[in-house]
């Protein structure tokens, strides 16, 4: 029935926790965690960006995030990204990555708030 209505020209808004049903059924997919958009994008490119293990690390304020940010993006082979006070990072090995990104962090009295 979903297909159908979109099939139409209708716009259709789904909640689901199956990710297999919104890749079979949405053009476009938002990952919602705690009321904020973390990810939105096609299934595919999510999956390309998102089947790895993302950690986000609160710094309590935009100026420790942004110094995290040049930090870890100097120290690290992963990408590291920044929203306000939190900075976000993505790896196909998550332990070590959180690991030696708490390090480095530590190294520069940067330890994490959350």
């Amino acid at each position: 029935m979903i297909r159908e209505l979109v099939d139409v020209g209708a716009t259709v808004l789904l909640t689901t926790q199956y990710l297999e049903e919104a890749d079979r059924l949405a053009e476009r997919v938002a990952v919602i965690d705690d009321g904020r958009v973390i990810a939105d994008d096609t299934p595919a490119a999510l999956k390309s960006a998102l089947g790895s293990t993302v950690v986000e690390l609160s710094l309590g304020d935009d100026e420790r995030a942004v110094r995290a940010e040049a930090l870890l993006g100097r120290e690290l082979r992963e990408p590291v990204k920044r929203d306000l006070t939190v900075v976000t990072l993505t790896s196909q090995d998550g332990a070590r990555m959180l690991i030696d990104a708490l390090r480095i962090l530590e190294g520069e009295g940067l330890t994490p708030t959350r």
